[in-house]
């Protein structure tokens, strides 16, 4: 009566074993994602995170039971030879997608999630990047086949032997015997795939319920995160569910109620920015680190206008520039690009311009729209996109995703050269894209492993920017150009276990007379528009969330969103806590120590009352009328 019920379980603990033990991989080769956890704490996590791998296992289970009942109704095809094969198959899309969770946290430090529905516009250049970049991990991954693949062959023989396939009697509970069998599974599905009997179902940012963002990392499973994204909708749905209330409204115009600054006309400025693919803060030397990677940059940091650090608004390039040349929060833990909320009408950086008269077009290395980034930048304001296919003349072999930075910033010069007044480009570099050095080129470090191989490559990005620089220089531009330098978004290495490195960028104005000046505070990539408007002598834009770095009077604030935990920084200190559970609140100085001296529910409130009214105007489709300007 139960012959087909009793490969459910023996399915799902198959899966449930390739995950959990996945999990188990994933805090082995991300140690620095599960900060100081002891071990109790590390198997708390995992076991805590159960829910997530049944959730996943189960909905796998329930499709291949579903298809093998159907196959078996109708064809008559053996219900148990469809159902392990099926199960193989899970077990192989398992391994798939947690490699490539994998691979993709050590790049962007969070969770694989709707950049799975993306895959298949890169998929050639991902997958020769990760067997090039990642030869151990992909290997010990593909090698993972061989044992999951054994396992589910030995429980289905042994099921097999122990039981075999009667013909169903002729009493109607014999002919209806799979339909009574198939109603458990899916009740029990129906169970498992919500999360348990709670009243809302289980999504991925219950993990934060753990109370911890180190655990919570851990307890989340990589897989459930890329297979809920991707069966989601593209509308993304807000993090925070409240609206602002009146007392928010008061404190977001009271961070703003500075005095705005002097907007006294200039002749028109050319404006070059430079997006730096993945540039880490905690890797140069001029921010710290104990090897001087970056000369070329450090020294135009030294001369330029910069800040002690600066927080990237997310870790994908749409979201990079979002944040730069629009001065707005991202969707938490989302991007614009792609989603309903690229539809609404946004007055950024770009499109000022534009309507100034300005050239404006966006440059990068890899395939025009990979990820929509080439579209998105138009979106955005620039009159043109160009990519990979459009630069001919090259001097070094591509890396896996595109041009190194030479040949793009040669590409670049011959617009400039071509340019009929005054311009603004945007450049997304590429070399850091990857982890190949071209041919004949003089490796940083000898030293072997992914910090090394990201040294090399961020050094040699460096002196392609020290070419470029050379170029304009001799070219007279920097008279009348900005070079504005600032990373799209950091990578997920980091060399400290301070939360604030984690989003730490690297950033500097030089040109057109621009002062030698390191502000001590920590800034946000909102700034970057607004500073840049002052530089230009325009009109500064309301609605921009970001504040000029060269204005004076009040406090500069920054922010982050670290998977489900809101980073603010104020002067020496920063706030951080699980952002429905402000209760939970730690209060640091910006060198990671416990800070008693620090105001933290005024700093927790400011922090709410910013979030939750840009997040509100995000989704409404109203960012202009963010209070940014307004008067208490």
């Amino acid at each position: 009566m139960i012959q087909q019920l009793r490969y459910f379980p023996v399915a799902l603990l198959a899966l449930l074993t390739v995950t959990f033990g996945e999990k188990l991989i994933f805090a082995l080769y991300h140690p620095q994602s599960v900060g100081e956890l002891g071990w109790w704490d590390l198997l708390y996590a995992l076991l805590w995170g159960l829910r997530f791998d049944l959730a996943v296992a189960t909905l796998l289970v329930l499709l291949a039971y579903l298809l093998s009942y159907g196959l078996n109704r109708l064809l008559r095809r053996p219900f148990h030879q469809t159902m392990q094969i099926l199960t193989l198959v899970s077990a192989a899309l398992l391994i798939v997608v947690h490699g490539a969770d994998l691979l993709y946290y050590d790049e962007a430090g969070r969770h694989l999630g709707y950049e799975l529905k993306e895959a298949y516009n890169s998929s050639g250049e991902l997958a020769m990047a990760a067997l090039n970049s990642y030869t151990l991990p992909v290997l010990l991954q593909l090698a993972l086949f061989a044992p999951a693949f054994y396992l589910i062959t030995v429980l289905f023989r042994r099921l097999n032997l122990s039981h075999s396939e009667t013909r169903p009697g002729h009493s109607p509970i014999h002919r209806l015997r799979r339909e009574i069998q198939l109603l458990p599974v899916l009740l029990i599905s129906a169970l498992l795939i919500r999360g348990g009997v709670q009243s809302v179902p289980l999504e991925p940012l219950h993990a934060q319920m753990i109370g911890n963002p180190y655990q919570a990392t851990l307890a989340l499973n990589g897989a459930y995160n890329a297979l809920f994204s991707s069966i989601a909708s593209r509308q993304v749905r807000p993090v925070l569910t409240t609206q602002p209330d009146n007392s928010d409204l008061k404190r977001v115009r009271a961070l703003y109620s500075h005095s705005d600054f002097d907007s006294t006309k200039k002749p028109p400025i050319n404006i070059i920015m430079v997006l730096l693919e993945s540039w880490n803060a905690g890797f140069m030397g001029s921010y710290g680190y104990k090897q001087v990677t970056t000369p070329f940059f450090d020294s135009l940091r030294g001369r330029g206008l910069s800040t002690r650090l600066m927080l990237a608004g997310g870790t994908r390039t749409t979201e990079g520039m979002f944040t730069a040349l629009c001065s707005m929060q991202n969707p938490l833990g989302r991007t614009v690009a792609q989603t309903q909320l690229q539809d609404y009408n946004y007055l950024c950086l770009p499109r000022q311009l534009r309507e100034r008269g300005y050239q404006t077009a966006f440059f990068q290395g890899t395939s025009k729209n990979t990820s929509g980034t080439g579209a998105f930048a138009q979106m955005l304001g620039f009159s043109e996109s160009y990519g990979k296919s459009d630069i001919k003349n090259e001097r070094y072999p591509h890396n896996y995703w595109g041009v190194h930075d030479p040949d793009l910033y040669n590409f670049v010069l011959e617009h400039i050269d071509a340019a009929d007044g005054p311009f603004f480009f945007a450049i997304n570099t590429n070399s850091t894209h990857d982890k190949i050095l071209p041919p004949g080129i003089e490796p940083f470090t000898t030293a072997q492993g992914k910090a090394a191989e990201y040294l090399n490559v961020l050094h040699f990005a460096d002196s392609a920017l020290a070419e470029f620089s050379a170029a304009l220089e001799a070219r007279g531009l920097m008279e009348n150009t900005l070079l504005v330098l600032v990373a799209d978004h950091s990578t997920g290495m980091s060399v400290s276990p301070k939360l604030l490195m984690q989003r730490a960028i690297p950033f500097a104005i030089v040109g057109n007379g621009t002062a030698a000046t390191t502000l001590d505070f920590v800034a946000t990539q909102r700034d970057v528009a607004p500073t840049l408007q002052q530089l230009l002598g325009h009109e500064r834009s309301p609605w921009f969330s970001g504040r000029s770095l060269l204005t004076t009077g009040g406090s500069h604030v920054a922010d982050a969103y670290l998977e489900g935990r809101l980073v603010w920084t104020e002067g020496d200190n920063l706030v951080h806590f699980p952002l429905n559970e402000p209760d939970k609140a730690v209060c640091e100085t910006l060198d990671g120590v416990t800070s008693t001296d620090c105001e933290v529910q005024r700093l927790v409130r400011d922090a709410q009352a910013f979030t939750r009214t840009s997040q509100s105007l995000l989704f409404a489709g109203k960012t202009t009328e963010f209070p940014a300007g307004a008067r208490p």
